[in-house]
């Protein structure tokens, strides 16, 4: 809930900056800057109305804006291949691992909550594969319906045919392009912080710009921060949404600060220490800040801010209540004094997008930076819009889900039982019917059994050989 006392305002003269920092995908310069200036003309229309440089003022209070903005460090090739279903699976392991080799603090999760995820995440693992399947297939199969006359393959001669057909599935799919894209970002931003990135054998699998993108994503941070600071901002509010909130966290916590990309101190250390001292509040919006602590605490430490300070940074953190990334934040009050906001906005697939607009996150934003209440309600034309949507999206995703399940499942079943029924058609030539359709029967339920158990025990096999050698909690600084 929110907070009942107004917050005592730095110099009034000098402007409020509000650091902005995008979350994964392929976004252009400005555009989630947009969303949020979109957001507060809700509150005072005239605000930014001839753009967005300067100071600008909002209800009253003069403010500056600041982008952190890091998308192009993974959009493109950069992003190619960035996604491994391999490693993604091996991540339901992790949770185990952890506990097992003591890297939760003590007491921080329930032994029930632990069992119960530890029975639950191989389980999910496996509906994942088969979406992955199902998913992969479904765009090849768009990919065939709707490709143009002239880039089919003309008729010719059968091996030509098959060649072409490998050509075809070889290529990146829209699924695979939005999981590099998505996902992809997440994996590539984990794999850089904690420094854990492993090819499974594969030579130059992961690229410098890959290798180097946590400390590029915080020098894009640290730069806005210092600007923010050298323009003469009183105060600094850090908005930071989805993987931006794991962003600003590290940023403002100073991980990994006292080393650059090539392994040398930092030359402007203290000017951005000094800057860090100016951040006064923080609002994440659409936060998978404890779902990283819980698979990788090594990248959540328990540590002081950035600007070394004893005094409790306000930190308010919104929820949507149907957004499958957000999270309540439990486990960060360690510097910083956490307010958890629920609120309701979009469906399973919209909730991730939607707090720009949303007026639980407007109001105590513009309390914060303006020093008073600004009423809002929500007109009856946004609140029917959110109700088909919310109905819409609740009934789209299953039925989504499920096709895909069915699917992959389904490829999955046609895969294991390739062999046998070629192998019978062999056999039938010179064995009895029934004997063959035993043996068809019997290899069947052989490679079947093979399917589920390489992709039972390969997933834990990795996690334990990556776990050891990579995401080891080492102790509190």
């Amino acid at each position: 809930m929110a907070r009942a006392s107004m917050p005592e305002l730095s110099d009034p003269a000098a402007p409020t900056a509000i650091l902005i920092v995008h979350g994964i995908g392929a976004q252009s310069r400005g555009e989630t800057l947009v969303k949020l200036v979109a957001g507060l003309r809700r509150v005072d229309p005239e605000f930014a109305k001839n753009g967005y440089e300067g100071t600008l003022m909002f209800c009253g209070r003069p403010v500056r804006l600041y982008e952190v903005y890091w998308a192009d460090l993974t959009m493109g090739k950069l992003s190619e291949g960035s996604f491994e279903i391999n490693e993604a699976q091996s991540l339901a392991w992790f949770p185990c691992m952890n506990a097992r080799r003591g890297n939760y603090d003590k007491g921080r999760y329930s032994l029930i909550k632990l069992a119960g995820w530890l029975v639950a995440l191989p389980i999910i693992n496996y509906l994942i594969l088969l979406s992955y399947f199902g998913a992969g297939l479904a765009a090849q199969m768009v990919s065939i319906i709707f490709k143009k006359d002239e880039d089919r393959e003309p008729a010719g001669r059968f091996f030509k045919k098959i060649r072409a057909a490998a050509d075809s599935a070889a290529k990146l799919t829209d699924v695979d392009r939005i999981l590099d894209e998505y996902p992809g970002d997440v994996i590539s931003y984990i794999n850089s912080a904690g420094d854990g990135f492993h090819s499974d054998g594969k030579k130059g699998a992961v690229t410098e710009e890959r290798k180097c993108l946590f400390f590029d994503v915080m020098d894009r941070f640290y730069e806005q921060l210092s600007k923010a600071k050298s323009d003469g901002c009183g105060a600094i509010h850090v908005v930071a949404h989805s993987l931006g909130t794991v962003v600003a966290y590290h940023a403002v916590t100073g991980f990994r600060f006292d080393i650059n990309d090539g392994g040398r101190p930092r030359a402007d250390a203290e000017a951005i220490r000094s800057a860090a001292a100016s951040v006064k509040h923080i609002y994440t919006i659409g936060s998978p800040l404890e779902k990283i602590r819980f698979f990788w605490p090594k990248l959540a430490p328990a540590r002081p801010p950035l600007a070394h300070t004893n005094v409790s940074i306000p930190w308010d953190n919104f929820v949507s209540r149907f957004d499958p990334v957000a999270g309540i934040l439990y486990s960060f009050g360690d510097w910083a004094n956490i307010t958890n906001h629920r609120l309701l906005g979009g469906g399973f697939l919209s909730g991730h997008i939607v707090y720009e607009r949303s007026a639980v996150f407007l109001g105590v934003l513009t309390r914060e930076v303006s020093g008073r209440d600004v009423p809002m309600s929500r007109s009856r034309g946004e609140r029917v819009r959110d109700t088909l949507l919310l109905f819409a999206e609740t009934l789209a995703a299953p039925l989504a889900l499920a096709l895909v399940l069915i699917m992959g499942a389904a490829i999955s079943l046609l895969t294991a039982m390739l062999i046998p029924i070629v192998l019978s058609l062999v056999l039938s030539t010179f064995m009895n019917g029934n004997l063959v359709q035993d043996i068809k029967g019997y290899l069947g339920g052989f490679f079947i059994a093979m399917f589920v158990l390489v992709f039972t025990i390969n997933p834990p096999i990795r996690a334990c050989k990556v776990h050891s050698r990579y995401w080891m909690r080492t102790k509190p600084e």
